[in-house]
């Protein structure tokens, strides 16, 4: 007994809306940025160009708690130009875990693709005050 071709057209149209919803899941689901492990967080300003290395455990994990309350959803650009933070995570043994590029408290710039930030903003304050202070 030969298959029919109708079963399989009739297939298609079903792969093809759960590919879809599939990949519009993953386009718009929120992401986190973990800092947890962080050992070292390297701050630069988009504004001097300047670079802050921040060891102190509090002020990782103060960073952190902040980006852990935050979500970040992807979006096609941007809205402002330039950038305010550019923010660079460390393990102990000096490997890259991450980075993550501030363009204003709302919006941020992190593997080639733009995120608006929703529950809160960063606080670019608190990153100003660490530039100063060091």
């Amino acid at each position: 007994m030969a298959f029919s071709e109708k079963p399989k057209k009739a297939l298609f149209p079903l792969v093809l809306l759960f590919v879809l919803t599939a990949a519009l899941l993953f386009f718009f689901r929120p992401c986190t940025f973990d800092l947890s492990q962080a050992h070292t967080l390297v701050i630069q300003s988009g504004t001097t160009g300047e670079k802050v290395e921040i060891t102190n455990p509090q002020k990782i994990a103060r960073i952190a708690d902040q980006f852990v309350s935050l979500r970040f959803y992807r979006k096609t650009k941007a809205h402002s130009d330039g950038w305010s933070y550019s923010l660079s995570w460390y393990d102990a043994q000096g490997n890259e875990q991450g980075s993550l590029t501030i363009l204003s408290p709302g919006e941020a710039l992190w593997k080639d693709h733009y995120y608006t930030v929703r529950g809160g903003v960063v606080d670019t304050g608190l990153l100003e005050e660490w530039m100063e202070i060091n």
